[in-house]
């Protein structure tokens, strides 16, 4: 079968499957019979069929959806033209006249059409210039989108002139065929076009229209229009509906009470398609996985098809929708919390199992403190990673739950778990080798010498006063501190205020914790932290800055000679307190070396990822230019200019290197981004679902929110200040080599990206029988050029 033919057989397979929802909703809703026992012995229909039709219908009266389900999953796997075997040419093709239909008929076969179809039709259309079915054949074989509209549009007038009967009964669903083969041109005002007559035609919409126009008006923003189909259809019951009234409001008037009513009430209703909606989960990519679905989910994935791309038109409604509804998007977001905050339960052995192993080794204590009770402590590189504290010296079971929250939601880092365990007492090593064993940790028994238990324990004994719940506060007797009183000592402290990204997920939207760092320039060592929601008042900072004098992480209490400032930090909160220590105001290399320390720390706890930044060969000039031509790409909106089904190629002219195919996703639901994938003939079997995935090499740039990024590549980009379009516009990378997610992309790669990402845009803004030829930043030539 051909391009264009498979191209037409998909879209209608596609309206149909959408439209099958539709139909069965509205006729058992209103309690219709969906199906005449005798209209269908009539028309041909093998009485078999007929028979499991009307016990899936009774089923269905009665509240049992399950027979109609698995009905309709058979029917939409049988031959389009089986049922209709035994039909006349005037009845299967109702919209021409006898002759035509004739000429039709006869070139139809059993795969779906025959390889000269369309010449078939061009003889139609001349025994009849009205042929409707002959019309949208010439149209769903156009050479170019334009003729295609003008055929449709040829087909849409014509109608008007057909039975009324004949056009109640077929035309609608014709229409809404036409129609979503225009969406994936991206010709969204003319699929609008062409389908909206077919309300009038049928207004009681069996096949439902009325939800692809829903999801039409929302992406063209065409709100009068929308306005005016709610009216049309005021008590629609079904999901499209419910959740289109509340979208819409909020994308014309903003988070008002009554958005806010509506989208909850609409979640109630149908839950499970608000985690499409906010990107918990994407949409199917093939018909296959759908029919794997159970009946609500398959519901939510429809619903979903026709409100995602108009949530996504709109900046703010996807974040509005997940915060309304407090969505926890559960993904494996770093976290950070105040030191001693133990996530009770957040440890489940199954996720322990799926986690990425690093290199990396992490260090358990466990240490008595003044009042008996003992501290559990994990450290990598003498970072804590988790601390809890145990009334009574730990039995098996705390200590295997609390090895598995630590691992499953570490107080600082992404979910991981180390290669090694050293745990400093033989004891504990036979307990804890059991637990996390489990899970593929090493455990291994390693004690320490006179030096570092005096360290460590000078370390722990600090952390149990920081941590003792008498206080009131984090750490305990400093409100009365003077600190005149403490032991000078020759040291330069250094004092920073930042938001890394590491993100707390138990919001809705994930955020960002301040962190007040104070660091020994001597040692090197971290001897004081405190993390806060709110950015900490001046107070505050002072307050964090003395308990960490009279209780350091390191050390004995002591005032320091002077306290250095991050330059990027404001001065005022702690000069005002200059009467009593010394405050000045870093330079340059006191900047450096903060994000060096909290970018080494980044790096260590982003097991399995490799970040831009780290990748040989790029450098900080290549990261501007990309991140520069992802900002000038998602502004060009190309998913509005290309249908996601369209292929073009890249080739580059001179260096003998493999060409790739290039699309662009967000049109119908999809992450907005863009793919390009090595070979094209890969990419043309991948776009026909007929490319095996060990076979696929692939990158792809997605557009999402911060917190999708890389933590160290957003923490560059946000340093450095380097273009981003708007907030849910952050590129993340991600790359496939034969199926499998690799580990980053090269220092080319990486280039071939940012140039195809600053060519594309005008390359789509040209007449598709014109190439483009263009060099990247290192002078190597490439050319553009349509290939589907």
């Amino acid at each position: 079968m051909s391009r264009r033919k498979n191209k037409a057989k998909k879209s209608k397979a596609k309206m149909r499957r959408k439209q099958q929802v539709a139909r069965r909703a509205d006729g058992i809703a209103n309690d219709l019979p969906l199906f005449d026992r005798d209209e269908l012995l009539r028309s041909g229909a093998p009485p078999g069929i007929v028979e499991m039709l009307m016990f899936a219908q009774q089923a269905a009266v009665e509240g049992d959806m399950g027979p109609m389900e698995e009905t309709m999953r058979l029917l939409d796997a049988i031959a389009d033209n089986e049922i209709d075997e035994s039909r006349s040419p005037e009845e299967t093709y109702p919209l021409s006249s006898p002759k035509a239909a004739r000429v039709l008929y006869a070139f139809e076969s059993e795969d779906g059409m025959d390889p000269d179809y369309a010449t078939a039709a061009k003889q139609a259309i001349e025994i009849d210039p009205e042929s409707v079915d002959a019309l949208i054949t010439l149209g769903d074989f156009a050479e170019s989108v334009e003729d295609r509209v003008q055929w449709y549009r040829r087909a849409s007038k014509a109608a008007e002139s057909k039975p009324r009967k004949r056009v109640q009964d077929e035309m609608p669903f014709m229409r809404g065929r036409m129609g979503t083969r225009l969406v994936d041109d991206s010709r969204l005002s003319d699929a609008a076009e062409i389908m909206v007559p077919g309300l009038d035609e049928d207004p009681s919409d069996r096949v439902g229209l009325r939800f692809s126009l829903l999801g039409l008006y929302l992406r063209l923003r065409w709100y009068e229009e929308l306005e005016t189909l709610f009216d049309r259809f005021p008590n629609d019951p079904f999901g499209p509906f419910l959740f289109a009234k509340p979208i819409y409001l909020f994308q014309s008037e903003g988070d008002t009470a009554k958005a806010t009513e509506l989208l909850k009430a609409a979640h109630k209703s149908k839950p499970n398609v608000t985690r499409y909606l906010v990107g918990l989960e994407p949409l199917p990519a093939l018909d296959t996985e759908v029919l794997g679905l159970d009946r609500e989910d398959e519901e939510a994935v429809m619903i979903a098809e026709y409100l995602l791309p108009g949530v996504r038109t709109v900046e703010g409604t996807t974040r509005w929708i997940r915060e309304t509804l407090d969505v926890n998007l559960s993904r494996p977001a770093s976290s950070s919390c105040d030191a001693g905050d133990v996530q009770s339960g957040a440890g489940d052995l199954d996720q322990a199992l799926d986690l990425p192993q690093g290199k990396m080794t992490w260090q358990y204590h466990l240490h008595r403190c003044q009042d008996g009770s003992y501290l559990g402590v994990l450290l990598e590189d003498l970072t804590p990673i988790a601390v809890v504290r145990f009334d009574n010296r730990p039995k098996a079971k705390e200590l295997r739950d609390f090895m598995l929250d630590s691992v499953c939601d570490p107080m600082v880092g992404r979910p991981r778990k180390p290669a090694v365990l050293l745990v400093p007492t033989k004891s504990d090593v036979k307990t804890l080798a059991k637990t996390v064993g489990t899970y593929g940790v090493n455990c291994e028994h390693r004690p320490l010498d006179a030096d570092e238990k005096s360290r460590i324990s000078e370390s722990l004994d600090a952390l149990a006063r920081q941590l003792d719940p008498r206080s009131g506060d984090t750490r305990s007797g400093t409100d009365v501190v003077d600190v005149s009183e403490l032991p000078q000592s020759d040291q330069q402290w250094w004092v920073g205020l930042f938001q890394p990204p590491l993100w707390i997920a138990d919001r809705a939207t994930p955020y960002r914790a301040y962190l007040q760092l104070i660091l020994d320039s001597n040692s090197g060592c971290v001897v004081g932290t405190d993390s806060s929601v709110e950015l900490p008042s001046a107070e505050r900072q002072w307050q964090v800055l003395v308990e960490t004098m009279a209780n350091p992480m390191v050390g004995q209490p002591r005032r320091p000679e002077s306290v250095i400032l991050d330059p990027r930090m404001s001065a005022e909160p702690l000069t005002r307190y200059s009467d009593s220590l010394k405050v000045i105001t870093g330079d340059q290399q006191v900047a450096a070396g903060f994000d060096e320390l909290i970018s080494n720390f980044l790096l260590s706890s982003g097991e399995g990822e490799v970040p831009l930044a780290k990748t040989e060969g790029v450098t900080n000039e290549l990261m501007e230019r990309y991140y520069d031509a992802a900002a000038r790409f998602y502004k060009a909106a190309p998913w509005k200019m290309v249908g996601g089904d369209n292929l073009i190629r890249l080739e580059y002219l001179e260096s003998g290197e493999p060409s790739w195919g290039i699309t662009v996703m967000g049109q119908l639901g999809q992450v907005l981004g863009l793919s390009l994938i090595e070979n094209v003939k890969q990419a043309r079997k991948f776009l026909q679902q007929e490319c095996p995935m060990e076979k696929l090499v692939a990158i792809s740039i997605q557009f999402g929110e911060a917190f999708d990024m890389v933590p160290i590549d957003f923490w560059h980009l946000e340093q450095n200040h380097w273009s981003v379009a708007d907030a849910e516009a952050y590129p993340l990378v991600i790359k496939m080599d034969h199926g499998e997610y690799a580990s980053g992309l090269s220092s080319g790669e990486l280039r071939m990206v940012e140039s195809v990402m600053s060519v594309l845009p005008r390359f789509l803004d040209q007449p598709r029988d014109q190439t483009m030829e263009a060099k990247d930043s290192l002078g190597r030539e490439f050319r553009l050029s349509w290939e589907i």
